[in-house]
């Protein structure tokens, strides 16, 4: 008999809203450890500021590539609040679009001189790997 396929979950139809107020909808759907508290990952994004209607505005503010991928511990400080929730749950391989309401980016100070006060943030984000992280 045929090995079965790895089982790769559907990306869930649409826009999610978690309850921190951050915005999920996943693109692609990936396999194997899931990004979890703790966890340690590395990512590809690109980053736009929105405008107050949530569209883009103007060109991306930042971006880290598959040469130069950005890794960081979710919930760690130092990383966008909002970003570290956008990627819980997200498995290596997986495209996801984040959306961060301004208090969970940069806030109401914003970050000059590319991000205005209370600007929110879209984020397109592919998961390339999870590490064990710190054990808790």
């Amino acid at each position: 008999a045929p090995a079965a396929a790895p089982v790769v979950e559907a990306p869930p139809a649409g826009p999610r809203t978690l309850p921190s107020g951050v915005i999920v909808e996943d693109l692609r759907a990936g396999s194997g450890r899931e990004a979890r508290h703790s966890s340690s990952v590395e990512i590809v994004y690109e980053v736009w500021v929105l405008n107050d209607d949530g569209s883009k505005r103007g060109a991306s503010i930042d971006v880290a590539t598959k040469s130069f991928p950005y890794s960081f511990v979710v919930g760690s400080a130092g990383v966008v609040r909002g970003l570290s929730e956008g990627v819980k749950r997200m498995r290596p391989g997986g495209k996801r679009v984040v959306t961060v309401p301004w208090r969970l980016g940069y806030g109401a100070k914003g970050r000059a001189p590319k991000v205005p006060p209370k600007a929110g943030l879209r984020f397109e984000v592919e998961l390339l790997d999870v590490g064990a992280g710190f054990v808790s």
